[in-house]
Order: structure tokens, then sequence, then C-alpha cells
């Protein structure tokens, strides 16, 4: 079951009810947009998507965000 989905350019993520974030869509050559090898043991409640980026909100109240930037076009951690 999901509890929440967000959607950004040519992708979606999809929040499962196990606290897990899901990638889906059109990702190209890479899984640009698509959830990096996020910490396990993590449990994620929120998640947002721009045209070329994410976001998800862990349990602590931290966050996880990736995406483009304007020099690389590779999946990357933002912030912890």
């Amino acid at each position: 079951m999901y509890t929440d989905i967000a959607t950004g350019g040519e992708f979606g993520l999809a929040l499962r009810s196990d606290g897990q974030v899901v990638g889906l869509g059109n990702f190209g050559s890479l899984p640009y947009y698509a959830p990096p090898a996020l910490p396990s043991g993590m449990t994620y409640v929120g998640i947002a998507a721009g045209q070329e980026h994410a976001i998800a909100l862990r349990s602590d109240g931290t966050a996880v965000a990736w995406g483009e930037t304007t020099t690389e076009r590779a999946p990357f951690l933002l912030c912890r």
C-alpha cells in the first residue's frame, strides 16, 4: 500500500506504508531521479518532487535530496 505520491518531469515517487520510497518512470540512460541507495533502517514520512530533483523526509526530521545540478547530470545526495 502507498500513502503518498509525488511527480516530477518524467518520473514519480511513491511512499510505501512501511516508510520506504520507490521511484518509477522514464529515467533515461541512468536513474537520475530514482531514489539513491537510501540508508536501510530509516523510515520516510514525506516525499516531494520537482522538475529534476526529489526530496524524502525522514521520520527523525532530517531530509535527503537528489537530482540534477547545473554542472552534472547524475544521481547524488544533496544533503543528509
